[in-house]
C-alpha cells in the first residue's frame, strides 16, 4: 500500500486535476466522520475474539462475531439513509465548483454505501487479527490491491474520472469482503454465520461496555486527522485540501509502518489478560514502546532531512508548502 499510494498519487491527480482530487479526500473526511457513530463497538471486536478464542470459548466467540455484524449492518443502513437525505446541506459546507457538484454527490453517495458494507464486513476481517493471524490480513491486502491498482489506470485511461475511481472502490470493497468471509471460516472451523438467532443484548452490552471506553480516543483520532481538511475546504477550496492531502498521506503511509507492531499488540494483551498473567502485560508494554520509539526515530529523521527533495521527485516543482506541512505532522505523529 505504501508503494501504491505514490506510485498513483501523481498519476490521479495528473487525471482528475487538483480540485476533483480534493473533492475525493472531502469524501474520506466524510465518511470517517460517520464512523465516529458506531458506539466504539468496532474495537471491542478483536479483543473478545482474541480472549474467548484463548478460553475456546467458541459459543461466546461467535455470538460476538454475529451481535457485531448485525449491529453494524442495521447501524449502517440507517447511517446511509440519513446522510443521503441530508446530502445538500452536508456538500454545501464545501467550496465545490458547481461543474463538479454532481460527482460530488455520486461519488459521496456510492461512497456511503462502501462505508456501510466495509463496516458491517470489518467483523470478519477482526477474526484474522484475534487469532493473531495478521500475515493472513497482509495477503489478503496485497491480493485485493492488484486488481484495484488495474481498475484505477482502466478508470482514468478511459475518461471515468471521479465516478470511475469510486465505482474500482467498490469492486475492491465486495473482493474483499467475501475473501475475508471464506478466510473466516477456514482458520475458524467452529465458526457458525446466524446473526438473526446468535445475536443477543448481553454480547451487544460487554461490546459496548468496551467499545465506549476507547470511543473518546476515537473521537479525537478522527477529529486530529480529518478536521484539517475540512477546515481548508470550508475557509478556503477544494484545491488547497489536495497540497495538505498529500502532505498528510505521505505522513499516514510512513505512520503506518510503526502501526504494523502496534496491531499486534491488543489480541496478544487481550490473549494475556483471559491468563491473569500481569507481569507478561507489563512487560509487553514496556518492550513495545522501546520498538515504536527505535521506529519512530528513525523515521521523523529521514522525513526531515528528505522532504523537500523527496516531494520535488515525486511530484514535481509547485508542492513547497506539502514539504513543510508533512514535516510538522511527522512532528506531531511521532509523539502520539
Amino acid at each position: 500500500s505504501f508503494v501504491i499510494l505514490f506510485a498513483l498519487t501523481p498519476y490521479i491527480i495528473h487525471h482528475i486535476g487538483v480540485e476533483r482530487f480534493g473533492v475525493w479526500a472531502i469524501v474520506g473526511v466524510l465518511t470517517g466522520y460517520l464512523a465516529l457513530c458506531d458506539l466504539g463497538i468496532s474495537t471491542s471486536f478483536v479483543k473478545y475474539i482474541a480472549e474467548y478464542y484463548t478460553r475456546s470459548d467458541y459459543e461466546k466467540m461467535n455470538r460476538v462475531i454475529n451481535t457485531g455484524f448485525l449491529f453494524y449492518l442495521v447501524f449502517s443502513f440507517l447511517i446511509v439513509i440519513l446522510a443521503i437525505i441530508f446530502i445538500d446541506p452536508i456538500l454545501s459546507l464545501f467550496n465545490i465548483h458547481t461543474l463538479l457538484y454532481s460527482e460530488a454527490v455520486f461519488v459521496f453517495c456510492l461512497g456511503l454505501i462502501l462505508f456501510g458494507v466495509s463496516n458491517s464486513f470489518n467483523v470478519f476481517a477482526s477474526i484474522q487479527n484475534g487469532l493473531q493471524r495478521m500475515d493472513i490480513g497482509n495477503k489478503v491486502a496485497i491480493a485485493v490491491s492488484i486488481p484495484g491498482v488495474a481498475g484505477t489506470v482502466i478508470a482514468l485511461e478511459f475518461g471515468y474520472g471521479l465516478p470511475g475511481l469510486i465505482i474500482n472502490n467498490a469492486v475492491v470493497v465486495l473482493l474483499t469482503s467475501v475473501i475475508n468471509v471464506i478466510v473466516a471460516y477456514k482458520i475458524f472451523p467452529a465458526f457458525h454465520f446466524s446473526p438473526f438467532t446468535l445475536s443477543d443484548r448481553e454480547t451487544f452490552r460487554l461490546l459496548f461496555r468496551f467499545g465506549y471506553r476507547v470511543q473518546v480516543s476515537a473521537i479525537a483520532g478522527v477529529i486530529h486527522f480529518q478536521l484539517d481538511k475540512f477546515l481548508l475546504a470550508f475557509f478556503l477550496n477544494v484545491s488547497r485540501v489536495t497540497y495538505y492531502t498529500v502532505a498528510s498521506q505521505t505522513a499516514s503511509s510512513i505512520r503506518e509502518i510503526p502501526l504494523l507492531l502496534l496491531r499486534a499488540i491488543l489480541p496478544a494483551a487481550s490473549e494475556i489478560d483471559a491468563v491473569k498473567n500481569r507481569g507478561a502485560l507489563n512487560e509487553l508494554y514496556f518492550r513495545s514502546m522501546k520498538y515504536i520509539v527505535l521506529v519512530g526515530v528513525c523515521l521523523l529523521t529521514v522525513t526531515f532531512q528528505y522532504a523537500d527533495p523527496f516531494l520535488v521527485l515525486w511530484l514535481g516543482r509547485g508542492y513547497e508548502i506539502s514539504a513543510t506541512t508533512l514535516k510538522v505532522l511527522m512532528a506531531g505523529y511521532f509523539f502520539n
